[in-house]
């Protein structure tokens, strides 16, 4: 880890600093698009250094852990895992939730409707990073009037429509799904299992 890393860490963990302007140099590496006026929080950067740069803090990749730093109560939460699919931001998330008594609400999905355009704009082949750095052709194929996600030697996941470009899963409520437009059809997508988000880019 670079000194300079560490310190931006430390900073963040440790004091109340501007940390729009502490996570400046990583902003190209956000997963997703940010207002340049918004401002994250502790806990938001946190996840975002464990979640998408495994190596920083364990030193390995094929690792992935969640980190979760209520101050107000006192609470810290860090779960490690050596498999770099685990859900390990979840599992913080949901032991937070159980030492300070606050449930999960499981909610509905919507399934607001694509139209036939939106559908074909969807529709190709993708290249899917994986967890370990490499590299797998997915399709987004055309299902019963939803889009869905066809990986090799997986059922097909059938996205639902959330709110604009944002999607998720018939039956993951935790997967979401992010679409990048460009020219009028889909370049590519983000996959989030809730462990470490998977970019995808069109083939041509």
């Amino acid at each position: 880890m670079s000194s300079d890393l560490s310190k931006t860490i430390k900073q963040v963990l440790s004091d109340e600093s501007d940390v729009h302007q502490a996570t400046a140099p990583f902003q190209s590496e956000f997963p997703y698009e940010r207002d340049e006026e918004a401002q994250v929080t502790r806990r938001e950067f946190c996840n975002f250094l464990f979640l998408t740069s495994s190596t920083l803090l364990i030193g390995s990749a094929g690792f992935a852990a969640g980190l979760m730093h209520l101050p107000d109560d006192s609470l810290f939460v860090a779960v490690l895992s050596n498999t770099s699919s685990a859900p390990s931001a979840r599992i913080a998330d949901d032991i937070v939730r159980a030492v300070i008594g606050v449930p999960r609400v499981a909610a509905a999905p919507r399934d607001v409707a694509l139209s036939a355009d939106e559908r074909t704009a969807m529709l190709g082949r993708y290249s899917l990073v994986q967890p370990d750095g490499s590299r797998r052709e997915v399709s987004l194929v055309e299902q019963d009037g939803h889009i869905a996600l066809s990986i090799p030697g997986q059922p097909p996941m059938v996205l639902l429509r959330q709110d604009g470009s944002v999607f998720t899963v018939r039956g993951q409520t935790a997967t979401r799904v992010f679409f990048e437009m460009n020219g009028g059809r889909v370049a590519g997508f983000i996959l989030d299992r809730g462990s470490r988000p998977l970019p995808a880019r069109r083939i041509p």
